[in-house]
């Protein structure tokens, strides 16, 4: 992609292969969570501390699923 953040259309989303994390932080994607659920997208909500900040943080999330 060309930006930073890529955009992506609504039907780019709703491919059912596709599984994607939405972080808590720093955009709430939780206040989002129903309209993702009724466009069809398949994902979920993570703990955006853990998943998005380096240093400790990222070795404490890893802790925590191995």
């Amino acid at each position: 992609h060309e930006k930073p953040y890529p955009e992506l259309s609504q039907a780019e989303m709703s491919d059912p292969e596709t599984f994607y994390l939405f972080s808590s932080e720093p955009y709430p994607f939780s206040q989002h969570r129903q309209r993702l659920l009724d466009a069809g997208i398949n994902g979920a909500i993570v703990d955006g501390e853990l998943y998005s900040w380096f240093g400790i943080r990222s070795y404490l999330a890893l802790s925590q699923y191995l």
